[in-house]
């Protein structure tokens, strides 16, 4: 018997929303076990063709078949791509699939897999129109038209990066509060906030905010603007307190209600605290207690009425040191 489990990770993966997709949309066959990061082509494995693979198999027995397929790069040169990336997708909205709300899934792609491509078998899987769907990773599109041909490796793309997925609705694309607005009047502080991965900490506490009146009246007022520090050492440049103040405003616009739902996605908001605070950065749940204790902070620097802390000396007391 040929033992292959030295080879790859003891854990096994859940495969029900992975596949291995290569540049050229093929579906690569599943491996039930990831191959280790720091085996080496040559020196702890070989690899043999097809016809060689299957006469060992036949001969011996293999424990763990493990299988690659031929990729090109983009100057057609051919290579074993044996560590495939595993990409992290968030999904806006959730999808539901065999009677499951899924929020991410996980699929490995080969590194020279193109933008557009990955977009292809993305919608393909889902079903999905290709112009329905957008991808983001933190702040910028990956597919637009100037980088749809660009690989992964270009694009500074690594293993578990996440990647949001944005599918329109009802015409409507979620991350965009322009087309929104063309479609929905809000009732004042009525308004839903899209989950963005897993930030339901985030949103929790954020429409706990929204409904505190004297904060949601200082910020709808621009009283805030008056009292913006951009110069605390102990702040955030500002950056925090006009954020959220814009996000007040979406959310308290004066506009009509109609009978339509309505949501917006905090997702500027978002990714500046991921700036100042990496723990907020990706899409995995956190606890929101931690949240709102760094989102009040960072308000409370942002808009410290001292913009030059004094030097001060603390009095001896009663006159002795």
């Amino acid at each position: 018997m040929i033992d292959n489990s030295s080879l790859v990770e003891k854990k096994s993966r859940n495969w029900s929303f992975m596949s291995y997709f290569t540049y050229d949309n093929r579906l690569k066959n599943k491996i039930p076990y990831p191959l280790k990061k720091n085996v080496q082509e040559n020196k702890d494995y070989t690899l043999v063709p097809q016809k060689v693979h299957d006469a060992f198999r036949h001969w011996y027995g293999i424990n763990i078949v493990l299988e690659f397929l031929v990729v090109y790069d983009q100057d057609n040169k051919p290579f074993i791509d044996n560590h495939p990336l595993t990409l992290v997708f968030k999904l806006l909205p959730p999808i539901f699939y065999d009677k499951r709300e899924i929020e991410f899934v996980e699929w490995d792609f080969s590194s020279v897999t193109k933008i557009c491509d990955l977009k292809k078998e993305i919608c393909l899987k889902f079903d999905v129109p290709m112009r329905h769907v957008r991808l983001w990773m933190n702040d910028k599109q990956l597919d637009t038209p100037d980088q749809c041909t660009h690989d992964l490796r270009k694009m500074k793309i690594s293993n578990m990066s996440e990647i949001l997925l944005e599918r329109k609705v009802n015409n409507i694309w979620p991350l965009t509060k322009e087309e929104e607005e063309a479609f929905y009047l809000i009732k004042k502080g009525v308004v839903g906030l899209h989950n963005l991965g897993n930030s339901c900490y985030m949103n929790a506490s954020l429409q706990a905010l929204s409904n505190t009146p004297v904060l949601t009246r200082y910020f709808t007022s621009n009283n805030f603007w008056n009292d913006l520090n951009t110069s605390n050492p102990l702040g955030m440049n500002g950056k925090i307190a006009k954020q959220y103040g814009k996000l007040i405003h979406q959310l308290w616009a004066n506009n009509k209600a109609t009978s339509k739902h309505y949501a917006i996605a905090p997702k500027s908001l978002k990714w500046t605290i991921g700036q100042f605070s990496t723990q907020f950065s990706d899409y995995s749940q956190h606890d929101a207690q931690e949240f709102l204790s760094f989102l009040l902070d960072g308000l409370h620097e942002d808009l410290n009425k001292v913009i030059k802390k004094p030097i001060t000396t603390n009095p001896d007391y009663k006159g002795q040191p």
